[in-house]
């Protein structure tokens, strides 16, 4: 499958830029999309979703945003446990040191295969701490954090987060892996943007570990798309580039690949951009 190249920093709007994770291959296609969400008029902080795979070339592009001399506080979510989203947050952190960060991440639910993978999150957030960056200082219940007496926050359904006047609103969306999750961007007199991360790809067919829960994450992101109301919708995948735009039709349809296709039965308009494979 032939590809279009796609720069390594992209400005999509006001509030999100793009940054490739310089991991190109045939699951990651053009890399795994990372996000910066800021908000211009609050310059203090930002968001950071997925760290992408940890090759080196990645942080030269995603270092100044993070070394910036006005960013006070990062907030980092982690789309899911897939290393090509993940494999770069000490990286990162090694960036921030001197800054107060906060981790977020949604708890696996699948066997211990998955449920190491957060608790290697966690080692990889407490080696850090014991080298001197505090971080996020503040004391946290069992119930608030990924694995018991660690560091991560675990992400709720439901939950918003925010940065100035953008908010992210958590929408767990299992499927792809237990703890997949989407975020639905709101900002005061902007469309609406959804990114799907590894649920929705911009090229090929989705990789799932549970068709049902994965089929079930789908309509409940079509159903979530309608209840925000008619309008044009922007959807932010994790890999790959924007593709493509629909009209303000009744029916438009999100293709899933072998399955078909997934039929909204709301009349909305909305561009498909992308963000990775795994």
């Amino acid at each position: 499958m032939s590809l279009p190249q796609l720069p390594n920093v992209t400005k999509l709007s006001r509030y999100v830029t793009r940054i490739l994770g310089q991991n190109p291959g045939r699951y990651s296609l053009q890399g795994t999309n990372t996000y910066l969400i800021h908000d211009p008029d609050h310059p203090t902080s930002l968001i950071l979703l997925d760290t992408a795979q940890g090759i080196p070339s990645y942080l030269p592009l995603v270092t100044p945003f993070l070394s910036s001399p006005s960013l006070q506080s990062i907030q980092i979510v982690l789309s899911h446990w897939h290393q090509d989203h993940v494999g770069g947050l000490k990286d990162v952190l090694e960036v921030l040191k001197g800054k107060k960060w906060t981790i977020w991440k949604h708890a696996t639910s699948g066997g211990e295969g998955e449920k190491d993978q957060d608790r290697e999150l966690e080692e990889v957030v407490r080696r850090i701490v014991q080298g001197g960056d505090k971080g996020d200082e503040s004391a946290h219940s069992a119930a608030q954090t990924l694995v018991k007496g660690g560091r991560i926050r675990a992400l709720k359904q439901g939950q918003k987060l925010k940065v100035g006047n953008v908010e992210l609103d958590i929408l767990h969306t299992p499927g792809h892996t237990t703890d997949s999750i989407s975020l639905l961007l709101s900002v005061p007199e902007s469309d609406p943007k959804l990114f799907t991360f590894d649920t929705v790809l911009g090229h090929g067919t989705a990789v799932f570990g549970d068709l049902g829960a994965y089929m079930a994450s789908l309509k409940y992101l079509l159903e979530r798309m309608g209840k925000e109301g008619e309008g044009r919708w922007r959807c932010i995948l994790a890999m790959g580039r924007r593709s493509r735009r629909g009209g303000r039709r009744s029916g438009s349809t999100l293709d899933i690949g072998r399955r078909g296709r997934i039929r909204s039965s709301r009349r909305s308009r909305w561009e498909v951009a992308v963000a990775g494979r795994y």
